[in-house]
């Protein structure tokens, strides 16, 4: 019996190390399509992009917000904060937004989202000044 249990140590180790590398390369991704007007909003799962393409008319802009985000910490004593977070997404369509991303700094978030402007030809808009 104490054979067995030795030799599921490794087997265990090895399948808690897979969803280990799962967990830590799964991300979301955002693709925008200019000459065929297609975008992707897709989870990236090690290498693999789950979501379908759809079409759109028009990109109007991108509008970048100020949010504060409450945060927790701990699980037996409680360590409570807030912090201040851009978030960025571009506007289609009149009536979707799609998430292109958030930063704690606003110079960071501005220097990615200008090369998308640049990219799908559209403007910038702040909508916390």
């Amino acid at each position: 019996m104490s054979v067995i249990i030795s030799m599921m140590y490794p087997v265990v180790a090895i399948v808690l190390f897979m969803l280990g590398i799962l967990l830590v390369s799964t991300h979301y991704r955002l693709s925008v399509d200019t000459e065929n007007k297609k975008y992707r909003e897709y989870l990236w799962i090690t290498g693999f992009k789950k979501g379908e393409k759809l079409p759109y008319k028009q990109i109007i802009d991108i509008h970048i917000k100020h949010i504060t985000q409450s945060i927790e910490y701990g699980f037996v004593s409680r360590v409570r904060g807030r912090k201040k977070v851009y978030s960025a997404a571009i506007e289609i369509d009149g009536n979707q937004s799609l998430f292109v991303g958030e930063h704690r700094s606003e110079k960071k978030l501005l220097s990615k989202v200008n090369k998308i402007a640049e990219a799908v030809q559209t403007e910038v808009y702040k909508s916390y000044e």
